[in-house]
């Protein structure tokens, strides 16, 4: 028997004592949800921790010892693989202020499970951290919280650690996510090969088209397309049941999420590959609600779909042959379509080719989202 140890201490932060208070500071005349957590603002990290503990569900017996030691302990199946992925969502840079905290806690999970479907696997544990800057109530965490577990718990994934820290900058939550593989279902960025298909789930551009709605809150758009949107870009859906179909036909060559923006990510995937592909931009899937609000908003759809990033689809290739069967299964078991977008070409490793429907080159500046090379100050105080 095999045994996998993680970090997963519920740490004391630097200058972050049991007894500090922290208090939040409102722009804004409080509602009587912020009056209710600002009634409960003076509590230590210790207390905050054992309240955070207890809201979990369930139990599962392959964790062996759960958090509140040093590391929590799980068992690993024999000939099952692991994956291991994290992410983070900054304030500023990945949500806004004014971001509902249950509705954050719930991004969260979704963007570190997205990793996890783009590999075929199922997510078992998460470690959760959180960086709190003075101004906010450590109540507010709670709140956090409860998203954050409602969503993994769909897919019966439990939190089995973590951190709390205080920090000077903004707030800051990641999530570090383990789950579980079978060696010769994994999917990888590498395999595709020349003469395949290139396929995305869903549709692309909705969560930007979101974004640029919470952006320009004045921009008069249908409220059902609007709705959708922004429920899109504020909630996306794992593509966790879709992954594992892909992965177990065993007939999907490469793989990978789309977080960074299409064009950016059908990059990654040919980079690892050493392959090079082609895109056909006419052919792209795109929502009515994204058709419905391009011309409030000023932009090409596809351009959007292209360029925008955060739909958490996935993106894929296989052999001609497989494909109509592939997607026939996917849209039978899940009701999740997907659809032929380009294919695997000559050319030199890691390019992407994107032409509209006349075959003429699309221009190539600004593929998708990179969080070292963006302008922050550009995009109205955060990335989401």
């Amino acid at each position: 028997m095999e045994w996998f140890e993680s970090a997963s201490e519920f740490a004391i932060g630097p200058d972050f004592r049991s007894d500090t208070s922290l208090e939040i500071m409102y722009d804004s005349p409080p509602t009587d949800t912020e009056q209710e957590r600002s009634m409960n603002s003076k509590i230590g990290e210790f207390e905050l921790i054992r309240q955070l503990l207890e809201e979990r569900p369930g139990y599962d017996p392959d964790v062996l010892v759960d958090a509140g030691d040093d590391a929590a302990l799980v068992r690993c199946r024999d000939g099952v693989g692991m994956l291991f992925t994290c992410d983070a969502q900054v304030c500023g840079i990945h949500f806004h202020s004014d971001t509902a905290p249950d509705a954050i806690g719930r991004r969260l999970a979704a963007v570190n499970l997205s990793d996890i479907a783009a590999m075929g696997g199922q997510p078992r544990w998460a470690l959760f951290s959180a960086m709190l800057p003075a101004h906010v109530d450590p109540s507010y965490l709670t709140l956090v919280n409860r998203g954050l577990l409602s969503a993994l718990a769909v897919f019966d994934t439990r939190v089995i650690g973590g951190n709390i820290s205080a920090v000077e900058g903004p707030l800051a939550l990641e999530l570090f996510l383990v789950g579980e593989v079978s060696p010769q279902h994994v999917m990888t960025r590498r395999g595709a090969a020349k003469g395949e298909l290139l396929c995305i789930t869903g549709t692309a551009g909705d969560s930007a088209a979101g974004l640029l709605l919470l952006q320009r809150g004045d921009v008069v758009v249908p409220e059902p397309a609007r709705s959708c949107l922004v429920e899109r870009h504020l909630n996306p859906s794992p593509r966790l049941v879709e992954g594992q179909i892909l992965s177990r036909s065993g007939n999907v060559s490469a793989c990978i999420d789309v977080s960074d923006g299409l064009w950016q990510d059908a990059g990654h995937l040919a980079r690892a590959s050493q392959v090079a592909l082609r895109i056909d931009a006419s052919r792209i899937p795109l929502s009515a609600s994204v058709c419905e609000v391009a011309d409030p908003l000023g932009v090409n759809p596809r351009m959007l779909a292209l360029r925008g990033g955060e739909d958490y689809e996935l993106l894929f290739t296989v052999k001609e042959q497989n494909a109509s069967d592939l997607i026939a299964e996917l849209a039978s078991r899940t009701g999740v379509s997907a659809t032929i977008i380009g294919e695997v070409v000559d050319g030199d490793a890691g390019a992407v080719r994107v032409v509209d429907a006349d075959g003429c080159p699309l221009d190539a500046v600004e593929r998708g989202f990179d969080h070292l090379l963006v302008n922050r100050s550009s995009r109205d105080g955060g990335r989401a």
